[in-house]
């Protein structure tokens, strides 16, 4: 289904989407794929997220 949603949509919109798990079937639609890893981050000091940054 999601795949479907994909291929059918318009030249002049773009997608971003997030998750863990990428499919072989997505992965062969995208132009980017990026893997974002945490190495430090405000949260482990007990920091909490900003309206319109993190949220």
């Amino acid at each position: 289904m999601l795949c479907e949603f994909i291929d059918n949509k318009p030249d002049e919109v773009e997608l971003v989407l997030t998750g863990r798990i990428l499919t072989e079937e997505i992965a062969k639609r995208a132009d980017y794929i990026s893997n974002v890893d945490a190495i430090k981050h405000p949260m482990e000091k007990g920091i909490a997220a900003r309206v319109g940054i993190e949220y």
